[in-house]
């Protein structure tokens, strides 16, 4: 990407609130009384793609044009310091306080400089601002040492006993932030074969003394990991229940301490309450949670993304276990207009879940025409870039609907390829094996004994979960007990979603 391709991504990310603080700082900041870096952000602000002949040509007549990507470079520079100012204003403001305290010292005015440092260290302590207070810490023991304020033995212990304890609070901080990138690596790992002996490496990060800890002994930045990392150590367990307790726990942190949780921790906390949600089918809960999201402010492109991502996910979800397939349809209508537009600067993985979901969608509802459209977006995506849990849903999806078409022919040519893939990955992928093989049964079955092979294919199925509950994710969104279930009993597929 271009420098001036960057230039115009940056324009377009800023949120409104942004754009309106950049045009004040701009007035008080440019160098040029007419501003006319101002002029040249306004046209590239009204450009639907950046299309600099058209600016070289609008703003022939100006000097600036003489030396256009300095020009543009400065606007650059400019904008990330309107936006450095515009998020950091308590980091600021205690940097400011603790600046004066150094000066009033240098110039030996001590009493000044300690009324300033305790207006630093309160900030700091209530935005838990770990590093302002280890260097507030230093520079009262400086004071301190020089005799300012008069020196005595319980304030020197005062002070060793902060500073014992903002070291602990940092460590934690480290610590917990090792834990959880571990947990992340290991969630990834977490499927197939390999799940009990990953478990077995997430209870070892479990029983760390950090993961012991009372929440309430943490700072912000701590027990943001601290949760994080118990929320990722269930989703590997499928322990719906706790899982749910601890998104639970972290959504009371978003109210309890909403003025200290940045914005990143408060969309992950979100996302993840909406998956417990529906795991749990606490449908209402979910839907009180998208709502949240819906109002979640975007400062980029990828959390737009993520924010789009994650409220069309869940609704459809939502909307499968309702049974409003109208809501669906134009949901997806919606979502494929905006994945559209997000294609530029988003991996085909991350569009795959809302792909996945909108086959899964027609599929429950059977239109298998306009499923199989999903499903082509997903299984003809680069595989590396897409989750593997949806690609197995997808192929056997793919594998039904061939079915249900009465395809056998072509049944057969897919069910061969994909037999092959799995053997190959035989460790990770004996369910997916012993499943699509039940599946065959089926299809190659005379009408009048299919009955008995959905009834053993049920079977399977379940005797394999109690074996290794990790299975039951190995297709993803698409519950696979509950469409045998419905082939047995004669009724739909979204009957049974929505009547759980």
């Amino acid at each position: 990407m271009t420098p001036s391709e960057d230039l115009f991504r940056l324009i377009k990310s800023l949120s409104p609130n942004e754009k309106g603080y950049f045009k004040k700082f701009s007035r008080l900041h440019a160098r040029e009384s007419k501003n006319n870096y101002m002029v040249l952000f306004e046209a590239i602000e009204k450009q639907e793609e950046y299309d600099e002949a058209s600016l070289l040509k609008k703003f022939k007549r100006k000097q600036f044009i003489n030396q256009f990507p300095v020009a543009k470079n400065y606007l650059f520079n400019l904008i990330l310091k309107a936006l450095d100012v515009y998020h950091s204003e308590i980091d600021l403001e205690i940097g400011f306080l603790i600046h004066c305290s150094l000066m009033l010292t240098d110039k030996a005015m001590f009493d000044a400089a300690n009324k300033y440092l305790k207006k630093a260290k309160a900030l700091a302590k209530q935005y838990h601002k770990l590093s302002y207070l280890n260097k507030i810490h230093n520079h009262e023991l400086y004071l301190l040492r020089m005799g300012f304020p008069v020196k005595h033995t319980d304030q020197a212990e005062k002070l060793y006993t902060e500073r014992v304890e903002n070291a602990k609070q940092m460590k934690y901080v480290i610590e917990l932030q090792h834990i959880n990138d571990q947990m992340m690596i290991l969630l990834a790992e977490s499927f197939g074969t390999q799940h009990a002996s990953t478990i077995a490496q997430m209870e070892k990060l479990m029983a760390a003394p950090e993961m012991k800890l009372n929440p309430e002994v943490l700072n912000i930045q701590a027990l943001a990991e601290y949760w994080t990392a118990r929320i990722n150590y269930y989703l590997a367990k499928n322990d719906n229940k706790n899982l749910y307790l601890s998104t639970t726990a972290m959504m009371k942190v978003l109210v309890d301490k909403k003025e200290l949780v940045n914005r990143r921790v408060k969309l992950m906390a979100l996302q993840h309450h909406c998956k417990a949600c529906l795991l749990m089918l606490k449908i209402n809960e979910a839907q009180a949670t998208v709502k949240q999201l819906k109002y979640f402010e975007s400062l980029n492109e990828l959390d737009s993304f993520s924010v789009f991502q994650s409220i069309t996910t869940t609704e459809l979800q939502i909307n499968l276990h309702t049974g409003d397939f109208d809501k669906s349809v134009q949901l997806i209508a919606k979502a494929e207009k905006e994945l559209e537009k997000f294609s530029p600067i988003i991996q085909t993985g991350f569009m795959a879940e809302i792909a996945g979901l909108a086959a899964l969608t027609y599929f429950a509802n059977g239109y298998y025409k306009e499923a199989t459209k999903w499903l082509n977006d997903v299984l003809n995506a680069k595989q590396s870039e897409v989750n593997e849990i949806i690609i197995s849903a997808c192929k056997m999806l793919e594998l039904i609907i061939c079915m249900e078409y009465h395809k056998i022919d072509l049944f057969e040519y897919k069910f061969r390829s994909y037999e092959r893939q799995c053997k190959k990955e035989k460790d990770a992928k004996l369910f997916n094996l012993l499943m699509i093989n039940a599946l065959r049964k089926i299809a190659i079955a005379d009408k009048k004994d299919r009955a008995a092979k959905y009834n053993a294919a049920l079977i399977i199925y379940k005797s394999e979960i109690l074996k290794n509950s990790s299975h039951a994710n190995t297709f993803g969104n698409f519950n696979i007990e509950l469409w045998l279930s419905s082939k047995i009993k004669n009724v739909s597929f979204a009957a049974l979603l929505s009547a759980q």
